[in-house]
């Protein structure tokens, strides 16, 4: 099944955020799927700043 996901592209940036969708891998022997109805990326997500400093 595929679902919509954000992706970030390597070096971070909202010019490399788009969104797509990608296939739903199945869960390992003690895995579960989660569905998720909302999800948010925040400023230091996008800007590839990890970890984050005080």
């Amino acid at each position: 099944m595929n679902n919509k996901a954000i992706i970030l592209k390597t070096g971070g940036g909202y010019a490399n955020v788009t969104v797509g969708t990608r296939e739903a891998a199945a869960p390992s022997a003690g895995e579960i799927s989660v569905r998720l109805h909302a999800n948010s990326l925040n400023y230091h997500d996008c800007r590839g700043e990890w970890p984050v400093l005080p």
